[in-house]
């Protein structure tokens, strides 16, 4: 019976380093790409001490970058990490480190990313797995002043100003402040400053080089998106104005309509009480009917009132969580089921095409529970990020068969979950319904930020 190559071995307990804790979904399956990717690079290499050492570089970056979003990574384990590393494929630490980094910076996966998610990675990836201590983006506004877009570290010296201003001017700069200009069809167009780790200014350079390629191509597609996003809001303005036209409309025509027609049956009813003395029997029954009348011509105009109402006020004209309590207190009278809601973040500074969006997917999903769970127990998650704004909705009630509710809204022309997914999708974002007979349901969504380039937060 042969013995297990080193290497092999090393990797698997490199893999238990990364499964202390429960894995998610998402984990196993970058575990397991980077367990057959390393495993290739070894065999492609006949074994060789160089194709392992490769297969261990190569397997390290991939989990890396694959659960950089999911997990907490501080530099002291990742230190030690790499350090394990160098000690069994008898490497400098230095270039094990670099070489990590190199492959993260570069995993073309950081581009499936929404842009601003991306860049916060690239940056936070470049100071935490390379030999940088802090690193920056800057550009140009509209106005032309130079100002800093992100960073991670300590926050941007004036001599990091003036290293962008010559960066921009397509200089690199070297030492231990370093600057490379970022490229935008083949000219300059933002500027990477970074502070590099003491005896590390090689290094630093090369990883800034790196990331300044991959930035590039980002900030290209965020542009596009904010284009993208201009054109959206005033799409979704217009039609904010057209329902609160709609509202008005409801307002003045049919809601007074059915106020006169309910002053008319209530003529009707004292006409015919005097008209009806004799006949008590027949008395009763006109006026229990037309009682019954009166009853849903109210309903139908509180209905139309309240949707007038709705209507006539933009999405964008109240604080978010002042109109989402209103659709909370609205789903609690009519449902009979007060949620358990969590919120973070400021939902204020969200463009407002995006706060509407974001009301009417909340909306459409709470109507979804009312309307057919049948559901004692409602959970809503909400949570605005530097990058994207997350929503889930989570309900106890009876489930459904997902595919086949939405194949038969294709059916039959309703909009409903197939609408919310679709509006989702619309937005550059993405919209999971989970659920089968006998519950529970969970909807969730996220939406790619929209800020303007000029207006990526910094994270420290």
């Amino acid at each position: 019976m042969g013995t297990q190559d080193p290497s092999t071995a090393y990797l698997e307990e490199l893999e238990q380093l990364f499964t202390h804790a429960e894995l998610s979904d998402n984990a196993r399956v970058v575990l397991s790409s980077a367990r057959r990717r390393a495993a290739g690079v070894i065999e492609a290499g006949d074994g060789s001490q160089d194709a392992r050492r490769a297969g261990l570089v190569d397997f390290t970056a991939a989990v890396l970058n694959g659960l950089w979003l999911e997990r907490e990574w501080r530099p002291s384990d990742v230190r030690a990490l790499f350090e394990g590393i160098a000690e069994f494929a008898e490497l400098p630490v230095e270039y094990v480190a670099v070489s990590v980094a190199l492959r993260t910076l570069t995993d073309p996966a950081v581009l499936e990313l929404p842009p601003a998610m991306a860049i916060d990675a690239e940056l936070g990836m470049l100071s935490t797995f390379g030999p940088v201590t802090s690193v920056s983006v800057w550009s140009h506004g509209s106005n032309g002043a130079l100002h800093c877009l992100a960073h991670t570290g300590t926050p941007p010296s004036r001599n990091a100003s003036r290293l962008a201003r010559r960066a921009l001017d397509g200089e690199t700069v070297s030492g231990l402040l370093q600057a490379v200009p970022v490229l935008r069809w083949g000219d300059p167009d933002s500027a990477l400053v970074a502070r590099a780790r003491p005896g590390a200014r090689k290094q630093c350079m090369a990883c800034l080089s790196e990331a300044a390629s991959m930035i590039g191509p980002l900030l290209e597609r965020q542009a596009l998106l904010q284009e993208s996003a201009n054109r959206e809001q005033a799409v979704v303005q217009a039609g904010e104005q057209a329902l609160i036209r709609l509202g008005l409309d409801l307002h003045d025509g049919p809601m007074q309509d059915l106020s006169a027609v309910g002053l008319e049956l209530q003529a009707l009813r004292k006409r015919l009480s005097r008209v009806l003395v004799a006949d008590g029997h027949l008395r009763e029954l006109l006026l229990g009917t037309i009682e019954d009348v009166e009853t849903r011509l109210g309903t139908v105009e509180a209905g139309i009132r309240e949707l007038s109402h709705t209507l006539g006020v933009p999405a964008d004209a109240r604080p978010f969580r002042e109109a989402f309590e209103a659709d909370l207190d609205a789903f609690h009278r009519d449902a009979g089921i007060q949620p358990s809601v969590t919120m973070s973040g400021d939902f204020d500074e969200l463009p407002a095409s995006q706060r509407i969006a974001l009301l009417r997917m909340l909306h459409e999903a709470l109507t979804n529970v009312r309307q057919h769970s049948r559901a004692t127990e409602v959970r809503v998650t909400a949570t605005v990020r530097n990058s994207h704004v997350r929503a889930r909705i989570e309900d106890n009630g009876r489930g459904f068969d997902v595919c086949r509710v939405l194949s038969r809204c294709g059916e039959r022309g309703t909009l409903g979950l197939a609408g919310m997914k679709a509006r989702a999708e619309l937005l550059g974002g993405s919209c999971d319904i989970r659920s089968a007979a006998g519950g529970p349901t969970a909807i969730s969504f996220a939406l790619p930020r929209w800020d303007p380039v000029g207006a990526l937060p910094g994270n420290t």
